[in-house]
């Protein structure tokens, strides 16, 4: 069985820099209620069925980038009080969703986004609340200046911009409709929480187009059901909303009704002997970000 170590070109190593510097502070600075049980515990689960998995399907042993970002990405954003058991099982689901929710090859979820979704379904934990965030202006300016460049590399510029625009004319709008205080519709954009949503969930190039009018149609139908779902009073909206708008695109891919879904960058690297894995290129394509 072959050993792959990622390139130095690989994104997802400054992915996981990013976001060890986040939980970092959330430990050290921030005073993050999650406990250091439930990160490592977290981590660890990630990581090892991350490896366990990739070496079943594809009989070789990756260093598991894709599982340490998923298990750091929940140790940010899932709080489920002293309990470790979610953690563990939101692992399970974040990884298992790329090898078993899939279709000719492709899984449709961004997978740490996946399994947020069904813990918050099953009332098993929820995100962790603004107010850990210090207010938001320290995780904002780490985010745009690390998330940018994440961005930049991996081609997704056209999704945060359109998104980002979205989203301030669906506020605005809710706003004038009386649904909500500007301020308020506004303000959860300083918030980390939009901000790891945005610049490293969301943007996931694995699920998300190539082109920039899909990447345009894609960050619509995420905002529009976010405002959807705002307006209903369902909580934690913008996990919810990516989570139905992947289940919908599986659905028009299970009903032939979406042709271009399955070359989302499927571009992969060769490895020792001749076989290939969709890890990272050059160009900066990579197989996940949370």
């Amino acid at each position: 069985m072959i050993l792959v170590f990622p390139t130095r070109r690989d994104p997802r190593l400054y992915m996981a820099a990013c976001l060890c510097l986040f939980v970092i502070l959330s430990q050290l600075y921030l005073g993050f209620s999650q406990t250091r049980e439930q990160l490592i515990a977290g981590v660890l689960a990630c990581c090892v069925f991350d490896l366990l998995l990739t070496a079943a399907s594809t009989r070789v042993l990756s260093i598991p980038l894709s599982g340490l970002i998923s298990g750091l990405s929940l140790g940010l954003l899932l709080d489920s009080g002293a309990r470790v058991l979610p953690f563990v099982l939101a692992a399970m689901l974040a990884i298992g969703s790329k090898y078993i929710v899939k279709f000719r090859g492709k899984h449709f979820f961004n997978p740490t986004n996946f399994a947020l979704a069904l813990i918050l379904m099953a009332r098993l934990g929820t995100i962790t609340p603004g107010y850990q965030w210090g207010g938001g202006t320290t995780a904002l300016w780490i985010a745009l200046s690390m998330g940018g460049l994440i961005l930049y590399r991996v081609r997704r510029m056209p999704l945060l911009g359109s998104f980002i625009g979205l989203f301030v004319i669906s506020a605005i709008t809710r706003a004038a409709l009386g649904r909500e205080p500007l301020t308020l519709a506004l303000g959860v954009m300083t918030g980390a929480p939009f901000q790891l949503f945005t610049f490293f969930m969301l943007t996931d190039p694995r699920t998300t187009p190539n082109t920039k009018r899909g990447q345009v149609l894609f960050s619509a139908a995420v905002v529009l059901t976010d405002c959807v779902l705002r307006v209903l009073r369902v909580p934690n909206t913008l996990f919810m909303s990516l989570f139905f708008v992947d289940a919908l695109i599986l659905l028009m891919a299970l009903l032939g009704l979406s042709y271009d879904v399955f070359v989302w960058n499927t571009a992969s690297v060769s490895i020792g002997n001749g076989k290939s894995l969709g890890i990272a290129t050059a160009k900066g394509n990579s197989e996940q970000t949370i």
